[in-house]
């Protein structure tokens, strides 16, 4: 709830001097929201489009919902093959959204039609995270197979493989730039 949120907030405030933190409160002080909806099942992956008008939610099943931030309403649902999706991530135009599943898939959909457009194969367990440079060439994804995998979405292909023996890669992120890109 909205009060427990902002008690939270400014007992972190009070603890530590956080930017961010800062940042968060003085958006609730002006434009104080709570958005939710009612999914019918466990949330595990959540994600905004770019332009901040549309949220990507995916739970337990085999569907993803695309929803309307302003009214809650479901815009598209997406079906597929793809069982417990964990992780989204869109493309800086908004033009393609990928969805990770803990069997080790990567599905690429059109947002605005819901279809599905071709899966990215190469890891053998779950996808804990995705993500997408700011110019929309590479696909990050880190998966518990203990690998880093970094996809050229252009052709769809795997084109760095780093294995990290012993350790399973749960996050993964680019700079600014796409030059860089760390994990852990």
């Amino acid at each position: 709830d909205l009060l427990a949120a902002r008690s939270k907030l400014r007992g972190a405030l009070q603890l530590r001097d956080d930017p961010a933190a800062r940042m968060m409160w003085r958006r609730m002080e002006v434009d104080p929201r709570v958005w939710s909806t009612s999914f019918g099942q466990h949330l595990m992956g959540v994600r905004f489009s770019p332009d901040g008008g549309t949220v990507a939610v995916a739970g337990e099943g085999r569907t993803l919902q695309l929803l309307d931030v302003q009214t809650g309403a479901v815009r598209e649902v997406l079906r597929g093959d793809q069982e417990n999706v964990n992780s989204l991530a869109f493309t800086p135009d908004g033009r393609r959204l990928f969805s990770a599943a803990h069997d080790g898939s990567i599905q690429e959909w059109d947002p605005t039609t819901g279809e599905p457009l071709r899966p990215l194969d190469g890891h053998a367990e779950l996808i804990n995270d995705l993500d997408v440079d700011e110019k929309g060439r590479w696909l990050a994804s880190a998966s518990l197979d203990q690998t880093l995998g970094v996809w050229n979405l252009d052709t769809g292909a795997l084109i760095h493989r780093l294995e990290t023996p012993g350790v399973e890669v749960t996050s993964a992120r680019f700079d600014g730039e796409g030059k860089r890109l760390v994990s852990g």
